[in-house]
């Protein structure tokens, strides 16, 4: 009634909320630690908050550790607008690794170990060293010492890791085997008396031929297994002994380092 008027001005945005994902991936793109980001975000009114699929809101525009696959991710600001969009995150399976070995292996036998991954890798680790012909190679000839838990990790290109292990039995029978006769008549047919020793025998220790009174007649340090320089030729001090029963001792050092005091007795034959 009184004729007053006024003005003022204002703008009204009609752009509808929009933004952008950024994702960045794990560092061996196994599938998993993924992470999406919320970028550039246009129009709608701050603060925003951020959304992963049925999830609640929060304030970061940031998720980690995620798996690779399909996520909703939803922007929404004071006001109520919200942004939607999806996202897939592809994946591949882990770096695998899978070793075969026998469950069970003679003391003193080898064996040719083998692997298999799921893609190429560019380095082997085998641990413990003890027993491996190569460490880092893809298949050692193996001859473990005792039973144990064993490990092979590989490593590919881009630095993703895998692990496998296995466990191997040792068996130690600790056999060893001696003739009971041999005839020193130079035939060259049973000539020379001497123990026969398995891939388990490291050296064999004070190898002595007794009288059956007990006087030493024939004796070897620290031989070789099945070396010549062990076998007795049915004398002493180059004297040709008479036939008759002899007693025969020998300290057997094996491989994983245990010892054993092994006699008998042999015939010996003219």
């Amino acid at each position: 009634e009184l004729g007053c008027t006024g003005t003022t001005s204002f703008s009204v945005r009609n752009s509808e909320l929009s933004a952008q994902l950024q994702a960045t991936p794990p560092d061996c793109l196994d599938g998993t630690e993924w992470e999406i980001e919320v970028v550039n975000i246009q129009n709608g009114f701050p603060p925003f908050q951020f959304r992963l699929d049925d999830g609640a809101f929060q304030e970061s525009p940031r998720f980690t550790d995620l798996d690779a696959g399909t996520y909703e991710v939803s922007v929404q600001d004071q006001t109520g607008c919200a942004y939607s969009e999806s996202i897939e995150l592809e994946g591949r399976p882990r770096l695998s690794v899978t070793v075969e070995a026998p469950p069970e292996i003679l003391l003193g036998d080898t064996l040719l170990l083998s692997q298999s991954t799921n893609r190429s890798v560019v380095s082997y680790a085998w641990s413990p060293e003890e027993g491996f012909s190569c460490t880092d190679c893809s298949a050692p000839i193996f001859r473990p010492l005792n039973s144990d838990t064993y490990f092979l990790e590989v490593t590919d290109e881009e630095g993703c890791t895998a692990i496998d292990s296995f466990f191997i039995e040792v068996t130690k029978n600790r056999a060893y085997y001696a003739p009971n006769v041999f005839s020193p008549n130079g035939d060259g047919v049973n000539d020379y008396f001497m123990p026969m020793f398995g891939n388990d025998v490291a050296r064999v220790d004070n190898f002595r031929i007794f009288s059956r009174w007990g006087n030493l007649l024939f004796e070897r340090r620290e031989g070789l297994p099945n070396a010549t320089e062990l076998r007795w030729n049915g004398r002493s001090n180059g004297e040709v002994l008479p036939m008759g029963v002899y007693i025969w001792t020998a300290n057997i050092v094996f491989i994983d380092g245990e010892s054993l005091q092994a006699s008998g007795d042999v015939m010996l034959l003219r």
